[in-house]
């Protein structure tokens, strides 16, 4: 669906020192490190978003940023994303959210947590939870095809590695609907205009990001 975008949602943080840090906390999910105060990234790529109505809606900028909370589990992500477009019968028309300025421009947003997305917790990921989004594309307004994005999408986080300590990293989002080979799928609906039929929808990034200050992956 895309190509290598490259965005900001690796900035998670948690400070948590693996000797005096409790089993139990690390059980559960991935911690940012370091835990206790928020920290913020910033970065950016590009997106594809699939919405099943009109297909594929292609955007050539993606601003991320976001705020890792003081539990490294868990915060909140915004995508800005410019030069939102479909191509249909080789014209391209402009898509836009209700939430964005500009009629080629999506504004999705959020809160994320931090999880496994294998069963042997080796491979550490997030799930994004996007607030309900309504888009439309094209020229007319309001828009004559328009589509509702709501639910969740998973991402890996190739960078840091666990246990490394980086001020950058990487998030990728590519389809992976499940958390582990075993576990729920985790998916992004797609709801038609009239709001009465609803299709698996999904987002495709390759995202980097810089975070305020270093943080290292604790896996379990």
């Amino acid at each position: 669906m895309v190509g290598k975008l490259k965005t900001a949602l690796i900035g998670f943080a948690a400070a948590l020192i693996l000797g005096l840090a409790p089993a139990s906390t690390l059980a559960g999910e991935p911690l940012l490190d370091p835990i206790g105060a928020d920290i913020t990234f910033a970065g950016g790529g590009s997106a594809i978003l699939n919405t099943v109505w009109f297909g594929n809606v292609g955007c050539q900028n993606v601003d991320a940023s976001g705020t890792i909370g003081p539990s490294g589990k868990s915060g909140t992500m915004t995508l800005d994303m410019t030069g939102c477009h479909v191509i249909f019968n080789g014209f391209t028309y402009p898509c836009q959210s209700t939430s964005a300025p500009l009629s080629n421009t999506i504004k999705l947003a959020g809160t994320f947590e931090t999880t496994y997305l294998t069963d042997g917790k080796t491979k550490p990921g997030i799930k994004f939870n996007i607030a309900a989004t309504r888009i439309g594309c094209g020229y007319a307004a309001p828009p004559p095809t328009v589509a509702t994005l709501s639910g969740s999408v998973l991402g890996t986080l190739p960078a840091p590695a666990c246990a490394v300590e980086s001020n950058k990293g990487t998030i990728n989002f590519a389809g992976d609907q499940q958390i582990t080979g075993t576990g729920p799928s985790i998916t992004l609906m797609s709801t038609n205009a009239a709001e009465t039929e609803q299709a698996p929808g999904g987002l495709s990034a390759d995202l980097s990001v810089e975070f305020s200050k270093a943080i290292k992956v604790t896996c379990v």
